[in-house]
Protein backbone atom coordinates (compact mmCIF):
# COMPACT_ATOMS: atom_id res chain seq x y z
CA UNK A 1 0.00 0.00 0.00
CA UNK A 2 2.84 2.38 0.87
CA UNK A 3 4.57 1.76 -2.46
CA UNK A 4 1.38 2.55 -4.39
CA UNK A 5 0.96 5.75 -2.42
CA UNK A 6 4.60 6.65 -3.04
CA UNK A 7 4.21 5.91 -6.77
CA UNK A 8 1.13 8.15 -6.83
CA UNK A 9 3.06 10.95 -5.13
CA UNK A 10 5.82 10.55 -7.74
CA UNK A 11 3.27 10.90 -10.53
CA UNK A 12 1.85 14.07 -8.95
CA UNK A 13 5.39 15.48 -8.67
CA UNK A 14 5.99 14.60 -12.33
CA UNK A 15 2.84 16.42 -13.46
CA UNK A 16 3.81 19.49 -11.39
CA UNK A 17 7.34 19.39 -12.87
CA UNK A 18 6.01 19.21 -16.44
CA UNK A 19 3.50 22.02 -15.86
CA UNK A 20 6.12 24.24 -14.19
CA UNK A 21 8.52 23.71 -17.11
CA UNK A 22 5.89 24.40 -19.75
CA UNK A 23 4.73 27.54 -17.95
CA UNK A 24 8.30 28.82 -17.77
CA UNK A 25 8.53 28.60 -13.99
CA UNK A 26 11.68 26.46 -14.15
CA UNK A 27 14.77 28.63 -14.47
CA UNK A 28 16.60 28.47 -17.78
CA UNK A 29 19.72 30.42 -18.69
CA UNK A 30 19.33 33.53 -20.78
CA UNK A 31 20.30 32.92 -24.37
CA UNK A 32 22.89 35.25 -25.85
CA UNK A 33 21.37 37.86 -28.14
CA UNK A 34 22.71 40.66 -30.28
CA UNK A 35 21.17 43.91 -31.41
CA UNK A 36 21.12 42.73 -35.04
CA UNK A 37 23.23 43.77 -37.99
CA UNK A 38 21.12 45.32 -40.66
CA UNK A 39 21.71 47.94 -43.34
CA UNK A 40 21.03 50.75 -40.88
CA UNK A 41 23.81 49.61 -38.53
CA UNK A 42 26.18 49.11 -41.44
CA UNK A 43 25.59 52.67 -42.65
CA UNK A 44 25.74 54.10 -39.12
CA UNK A 45 29.10 52.53 -38.31
CA UNK A 46 30.53 52.57 -41.83
CA UNK A 47 31.02 48.81 -41.97
CA UNK A 48 32.26 47.62 -45.32
CA UNK A 49 29.98 45.23 -47.22
CA UNK A 50 32.42 42.42 -46.47
CA UNK A 51 32.39 43.18 -42.74
CA UNK A 52 28.61 43.51 -42.77
CA UNK A 53 28.26 40.14 -44.51
CA UNK A 54 30.57 38.35 -42.05
CA UNK A 55 28.82 39.91 -39.04
CA UNK A 56 25.46 38.75 -40.37
CA UNK A 57 26.81 35.24 -40.90
CA UNK A 58 28.24 35.18 -37.37
CA UNK A 59 24.93 36.31 -35.93
CA UNK A 60 23.08 33.63 -37.93
CA UNK A 61 25.50 31.01 -36.57
CA UNK A 62 24.95 32.22 -33.02
CA UNK A 63 21.17 32.13 -33.51
CA UNK A 64 21.51 28.57 -34.86
CA UNK A 65 23.48 27.64 -31.74
CA UNK A 66 20.71 29.06 -29.59
CA UNK A 67 18.19 26.94 -31.49
CA UNK A 68 20.37 23.86 -30.96
CA UNK A 69 20.56 24.65 -27.25
CA UNK A 70 16.76 24.79 -27.04
CA UNK A 71 16.43 21.48 -28.89
CA UNK A 72 18.93 19.69 -26.64
CA UNK A 73 17.33 21.22 -23.54
CA UNK A 74 13.87 19.96 -24.55
CA UNK A 75 15.22 16.50 -25.38
CA UNK A 76 16.81 16.42 -21.93
CA UNK A 77 13.59 17.53 -20.24
CA UNK A 78 11.38 15.01 -22.05
CA UNK A 79 13.85 12.16 -21.43
CA UNK A 80 13.95 13.10 -17.73
CA UNK A 81 10.17 13.10 -17.56
CA UNK A 82 9.93 9.67 -19.21
CA UNK A 83 12.60 8.29 -16.88
CA UNK A 84 10.81 9.67 -13.82
CA UNK A 85 7.48 8.30 -15.10
CA UNK A 86 9.01 4.84 -15.63
CA UNK A 87 10.49 4.75 -12.13
CA UNK A 88 7.14 5.88 -10.70
CA UNK A 89 5.45 3.00 -12.51
CA UNK A 90 8.10 0.58 -11.24
CA UNK A 91 7.17 1.64 -7.70
CA UNK A 92 3.47 1.09 -8.39
CA UNK A 93 3.98 -2.28 -10.13
CA UNK A 94 6.32 -3.47 -7.38
CA UNK A 95 3.65 -2.68 -4.81
CA UNK A 96 1.42 -5.28 -6.45
CA UNK A 97 3.75 -8.12 -5.49
CA UNK A 98 2.34 -8.09 -1.97
CA UNK A 99 -1.13 -8.99 -3.19
CA UNK A 100 -2.11 -12.59 -3.85
CA UNK A 101 -2.96 -13.59 -7.39
CA UNK A 102 -6.65 -13.97 -8.10
CA UNK A 103 -7.88 -17.55 -7.87
CA UNK A 104 -8.75 -19.10 -11.22
CA UNK A 105 -12.42 -19.87 -11.77
CA UNK A 106 -11.67 -23.50 -12.54
CA UNK A 107 -8.71 -25.15 -10.94
CA UNK A 108 -7.28 -27.73 -13.27
CA UNK A 109 -3.98 -27.89 -11.50
CA UNK A 110 -2.64 -26.36 -8.29
CA UNK A 111 -0.92 -22.99 -8.56
CA UNK A 112 2.85 -23.02 -8.04
CA UNK A 113 3.89 -21.43 -4.80
CA UNK A 114 6.92 -19.43 -3.87
CA UNK A 115 9.38 -20.76 -1.28
CA UNK A 116 7.81 -18.47 1.32
CA UNK A 117 4.50 -20.25 0.91
CA UNK A 118 2.69 -17.39 -0.84
CA UNK A 119 1.54 -17.45 -4.42
CA UNK A 120 4.12 -17.04 -7.16
CA UNK A 121 4.05 -13.62 -8.91
CA UNK A 122 3.07 -13.60 -12.55
CA UNK A 123 6.00 -13.41 -14.98
CA UNK A 124 4.29 -10.58 -16.88
CA UNK A 125 5.00 -8.24 -14.01
CA UNK A 126 8.68 -9.09 -14.10
CA UNK A 127 8.76 -8.39 -17.83
CA UNK A 128 7.03 -5.06 -17.26
CA UNK A 129 9.46 -4.17 -14.48
CA UNK A 130 12.39 -5.09 -16.72
CA UNK A 131 11.04 -2.98 -19.56
CA UNK A 132 10.37 0.01 -17.28
CA UNK A 133 13.82 -0.27 -15.71
CA UNK A 134 15.46 -0.40 -19.16
CA UNK A 135 13.38 2.57 -20.34
CA UNK A 136 14.32 4.58 -17.25
CA UNK A 137 18.00 3.72 -17.73
CA UNK A 138 18.09 4.70 -21.41
CA UNK A 139 16.14 7.91 -20.78
CA UNK A 140 18.40 8.86 -17.87
CA UNK A 141 21.44 8.49 -20.13
CA UNK A 142 19.76 10.44 -22.93
CA UNK A 143 18.78 13.23 -20.53
CA UNK A 144 22.31 13.49 -19.16
CA UNK A 145 23.94 13.51 -22.59
CA UNK A 146 21.46 16.06 -23.96
CA UNK A 147 21.90 18.30 -20.94
CA UNK A 148 25.68 18.22 -21.36
CA UNK A 149 25.40 18.98 -25.08
CA UNK A 150 22.98 21.85 -24.31
CA UNK A 151 25.40 23.34 -21.78
CA UNK A 152 28.33 23.09 -24.21
CA UNK A 153 26.28 24.64 -27.01
CA UNK A 154 25.19 27.51 -24.77
CA UNK A 155 28.78 28.20 -23.67
CA UNK A 156 29.95 28.20 -27.29
CA UNK A 157 27.12 30.52 -28.29
CA UNK A 158 28.01 32.96 -25.51
CA UNK A 159 31.66 32.89 -26.54
CA UNK A 160 30.66 33.62 -30.14
CA UNK A 161 28.44 36.50 -29.00
CA UNK A 162 31.30 38.00 -26.99
CA UNK A 163 33.65 37.74 -29.97
CA UNK A 164 31.10 39.38 -32.27
CA UNK A 165 30.58 42.24 -29.82
CA UNK A 166 34.34 42.75 -29.45
CA UNK A 167 34.87 42.75 -33.22
CA UNK A 168 32.00 45.21 -33.72
CA UNK A 169 33.49 47.50 -31.08
CA UNK A 170 36.92 47.21 -32.73
CA UNK A 171 35.40 48.01 -36.13
CA UNK A 172 33.66 51.06 -34.67
CA UNK A 173 36.77 52.31 -32.87
CA UNK A 174 39.39 51.37 -35.47
CA UNK A 175 37.91 50.88 -38.93
CA UNK A 176 41.41 50.58 -40.36
CA UNK A 177 41.89 47.31 -38.39
CA UNK A 178 39.03 45.63 -40.24
CA UNK A 179 41.22 42.86 -41.62
CA UNK A 180 42.42 41.73 -38.17
CA UNK A 181 38.93 41.95 -36.67
CA UNK A 182 37.35 39.95 -39.47
CA UNK A 183 40.08 37.30 -39.22
CA UNK A 184 39.26 36.96 -35.54
CA UNK A 185 35.58 36.67 -36.40
CA UNK A 186 36.35 34.06 -39.06
CA UNK A 187 38.30 32.02 -36.52
CA UNK A 188 35.43 32.20 -34.02
CA UNK A 189 32.82 31.16 -36.57
CA UNK A 190 34.93 28.33 -37.96
CA UNK A 191 34.11 26.29 -34.84
CA UNK A 192 30.66 24.77 -34.76
CA UNK A 193 28.64 25.09 -31.59
CA UNK A 194 25.91 22.60 -32.36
Amino acid sequence: MILRLLGGVFLVILVAWIVATLLGLMARPTLPRLFGFDAQHAAEYNFSPNAQHQLEQAQAQMDGSNDSYNTFRWISDVASWISFFATSLITIVASGFNFPMPKPAVQDSPQPTSPEGGEKPRPGRFHLLGFLAALASVCTLLAAQSSTKASNTLACSKELRDTIEEVVQDLKDNPQNEFAGLNRLRDATSRTCS
